[in-house]
Order: C-alpha cells, then sequence, then structure tokens
C-alpha cells in the first residue's frame, strides 16, 4: 500500500529553491506533515577525513528518491 498525500503548501519558494509542506497518511494510518525542499540547481557534497574516506555526503533534492523508485517501484 502507498502513502497518500492529502494536500501540500508552499512554505518558501524564491530563485533558488522552493520549500513546501505535505500533509501525508502512512498506510498504517499514522499521518503528519512532511517537509520538503528542491533547489533549482542542486549540487553534490562530501566530506571526507584525512585518509579521504567519505564520512558524510549531501545529494541532490529528489535524488534518494529517484534512487529509492528505481530501487523500490513508486512511493
Amino acid at each position: 500500500m502507498r502513502r497518500k498525500v492529502h494536500g501540500e503548501r508552499t512554505a518558501h519558494q524564491d530563485a533558488w529553491l522552493n520549500a513546501w509542506v505535505a500533509d501525508v497518511e502512512l498506510p498504517d494510518g499514522q499521518r503528519f506533515e512532511q517537509h520538503a525542499v528542491k533547489l533549482r540547481r542542486p549540487a553534490v557534497a562530501a566530506t571526507v577525513d584525512d585518509r579521504r574516506e567519505a564520512v558524510g555526503s549531501a545529494t541532490p533534492a529528489g535524488a534518494g528518491a529517484a534512487a529509492r523508485r528505481r530501487r523500490n517501484g513508486p512511493a
């Protein structure tokens, strides 16, 4: 079963990003507000230690969701 979006509203919008809040209900009936951000020109960054091993990262908005859809199908 899929999550259900009852509605969404814009929280912030400018030339660089859009932020909105969605009213979401999970299949088990739990309902909450989900906050999301879309960047107009996304970037990727990684934090590395002295051995050049990644210790953290950031990906473009939506990249994680796109990867999950490829693995699991639509949300």
